[in-house]
């Protein structure tokens, strides 16, 4: 694929290379680990002003000399007046909508104009808000990391069609909290239409919100999430259909979220919010919402693509480029200025008569011609390891074209200007910076994988940088990886590989970044093939300090539940037998599953009685004190879960009960059991619907439902058991 608008490669024309200062606006981490947009939004500048050449510090006035810094870029009117009484004129972002809430009268209103007008050059991010501040300021508009929220291949529309709503409702620094994101009117129009719905926002005014209204609760298929990190947003975006946003008021056009949507593909159905966004223009209204839902259902391939193209518009990298920059770049002219800048820029601000030849590895290979030469391209990418072809483009100058093969190819470069071989570049990643997100909270997932991104490590001599969870536990054992929260933008790398199980819209699974069906080979192999590394099992190393647990007496460690009901041992004795016969034997049994050995198999249909006798650990206990459990444990029964993962790891006999998984998908170091005179192995030939507890897809509402597991005995446990007492 080819076009102008790229993602992943965020280079530009340098025509002065700048030293700037981002001034922080509060005690909130940037990037943000939670919810906070002006965050969010200093964050991306300082991406992509790096990746353009320019230094930048993210830092509050008092923390660095201000002297130092050709431009100052401050959010909030107290940092741009302090400044400007300082003697500096800075840049000054207004993100605030209370000005216009409050009204023109307001103290708020007076404090932020004069800090426009104290400022060199101001800055709003809504159309509407420039001639409200008396044409001070200029219109900036907002971005979305594309990189981040991707698309996932071409929109299906779902049947029926899934609706979500994201947002922060009510105002801050106000005490009501009424509808600002129209959550009322999302919910009643999904209910029109007996269509799911989620609601998705950080907890306190929405909580608030919904504790004053009761009623919406009502709605049987409404769905509240609270608190979603980055990761869990993007998702929740790749597993719905239409974004519904019919906001009140908005400090920024585009807003954040219809972009964050817009870039993954959700059509987007809601206020006017300036420009070409959203999708489908509504008033607050449940009628007209109804209809937009509609519309977009009845041409939703269209809206989706449309969606994506504009989007990709809005990168941040191109906000930076060509709205930023050339402000700040004006800035450093000669006029009245003198010093090092102006000097500077007179050195370096010769236009480029020449084109630059760009090529990363992010998410596949990316060849980026730029300059202002005119002449065409033709790019080739091969496999240098098979001299295979694997897709070709016809580009100009400033445009760039990618091969979408996402896992790790031995990429071959072929730049050719009129028949001339004008550059080659075989790819080397020798003392570069590698970004691999495990894209999993799966305990299990993460245990399998991160042994081979070290091995990636070792095999390229490169910095690895990996993002996961649970990484407390392991992370002092590999202390060459760099490890970043899930969801934070990783500056400056020279390739991506993402970790996880990709599907098609068919279920098969995903040719451009699975190079194998990973369905037909061990969990540890997902990771082996996307990384390009030769396949052999690898134990995760796990914290040496964590010390085993010293126990009254011997003790063997259990966990019955899993996250799936097709998970879990279905024999209506099975573990009440084996918890007896321990007993019996002198041992104590300790529960560490989440959930009580008491507890009910949450909805399945099938009984589970109570496991009289187990002591349960599973109250306020961090995976690091499991491991701790599990270390001093003379063995560990479990299901195909991540406790049997953790437990493989912390080096104690794991007997595994699975029919859910073929006998290979696991590691192989364990007692396995698996009944194979019986249906078996869904999880090695479908694809799970993570969303149906009683997902079985053979033999669902039947009476062989779960025979997988109903059909190993407790006979056929007892049988690994016993010698393993002995």
């Amino acid at each position: 694929m080819s076009g102008t608008t790229p993602s992943q490669v965020r280079c530009s024309l340098k025509r002065c290379k700048m030293k700037i200062l981002q001034v922080k606006l509060s005690t909130m981490p940037i990037p943000p680990n939670g919810w906070g947009a002006v965050e969010k939004i200093i964050w991306e500048y300082t991406l992509a002003l790096k990746e353009m050449g320019h230094e930048v510090d993210i830092a509050y006035i008092n923390e660095v000399n201000l002297d130092a810094y050709d431009i100052i870029h401050c959010h909030a009117w107290n940092h741009a007046k302090e400044l400007a009484e300082r003697g500096y004129k800075p840049f000054y972002s207004h993100h605030d909508h209370h000005s216009f809430v409050y009204g023109n009268e307001s103290e708020n209103y007076a404090y932020n104009l004069e800090a426009m007008k104290m400022a060199q050059c101001s800055f709003v991010h809504g159309q509407f808000l420039v001639e409200y501040f008396q044409n001070v300021p200029k219109y900036l508009s907002h971005g979305v990391n594309t990189q981040f929220f991707y698309p996932k291949g071409i929109r299906n529309l779902q049947a029926p069609p899934k609706l979500l709503c994201v947002g922060h409702n009510g105002l801050l620094g106000t005490s009501e909290v009424f509808d600002r994101k129209g959550f009322s009117f999302a919910i009643k129009s999904a209910k029109c239409l007996g269509y799911e719905i989620t609601i998705l926002g950080a907890s306190p005014n929405n909580k608030k919100y919904f504790e004053e209204n009761p009623d919406l609760l009502e709605y049987d298929k409404l769905n509240i999430i609270y608190d979603a990190t980055e990761l869990e947003l993007r998702e929740a975006y790749h597993s719905h259909d239409i974004l519904i946003h019919a906001s009140m008021i908005e400090a920024g056009h585009p807003p954040l979220t219809p972009l964050e949507a817009m870039s993954v593909g959700l059509p987007v159905i809601g206020t006017a919010m300036g420009l070409d966004v959203p999708s489908v223009v509504v008033e607050r209204d449940v009628d007209e919402i109804v209809n937009a839902i509609n519309k977009v259902c009845s041409d939703y391939a269209s809206y989706s693509a449309s969606a994506i193209a504009t989007a990709q518009k809005y990168d941040w990298s191109l906000v930076v480029k060509n709205q930023i920059v050339p402000m700040y770049e004006k800035s450093l002219m000669p006029k009245g200025m003198g010093g090092v800048a102006s000097n500077m820029y007179n050195k370096t601000s010769k236009r480029i008569t020449e084109n630059k030849i760009n090529i990363n590895f992010i998410d596949g290979a990316i060849c980026e011609i730029v300059g202002n030469k005119k002449s065409k391209y033709l790019i080739k990418f091969y496999d240098s390891k098979t001299n295979i072809l694997l897709h070709e483009s016809n580009i100009s100058n400033c445009m760039w074209t990618k091969c979408n093969h996402a896992y790790y190819v031995d990429y071959r470069v072929e730049v050719w200007e009129n028949d001339t071989l004008v550059h080659e570049e075989a790819i080397n990643l020798r003392n570069q910076r590698v970004y691999i997100p495990i894209e999993s909270k799966a305990l299990g997932d993460t245990l399998a994988w991160i042994s081979y991104c070290d091995e990636f490590r070792k095999k390229h001599d490169c910095k690895v940088i990996v993002s996961c969870w649970n990484r407390e536990i392991f992370e002092s054992e590999y202390p060459e990886i760099e490890f970043v929260n899930p969801g934070v933008p990783v500056p400056n790398i020279k390739a991506l590989y993402r970790i996880g199980w990709y599907y098609n819209e068919d279920g098969s699974h995903n040719t451009m970044r699975n190079k194998n069906d990973f369905k037909n080979y061990p969990l540890q192999r997902t990771a082996s093939d996307i990384l390009g590394i030769d396949f052999t099992e690898i134990m995760p190393k796990l914290d040496p300090n964590i010390p085993a647990m010293k126990w009254e007496k011997k003790y063997v460690c259990i966990a019955p539940h899993a996250s799936a009901s097709s998970k879990y041992w279905h024999h209506p004795e099975g573990w009440k037998t084996i918890v007896k016969y321990l007993i019996e034997k002198g041992y104590d049994v300790i529960n560490i599953s989440q959930e009580s050995a008491t507890d009910e198999y949450h909805n399945s249909k099938l009984p589970q009685g109570s496991l009289d006798g187990v002591i349960n650990l599973n109250n306020d206990y961090s995976l690091k004190d499991r491991i701790h459990q599990l270390k001093g444990a003379e063995f560990f029964i479990g299901l195909g879960s991540g406790l049997s993962w953790l437990a493989w790891a912390s080096k104690i006999p794991v007997v595994l009960i699975s029919g859910f998984s073929k006998k290979y998908a696991e590691f192989d170091n364990s007692y396995r059991i698996l009944n194979e005179n019986v249906c078996h192995g869904c999880f090695n030939e479908f694809r799970l619907d993570a969303g149906n507890w009683n997902w079985c897809p053979k033999c669902e509402n039947t009476d062989r439902q779960f025979e997988c597991t109903k059909h190993i005995t407790p006979d056929q446990v007892l049988q690994i058991i016993k010698p393993l007492l002995e």
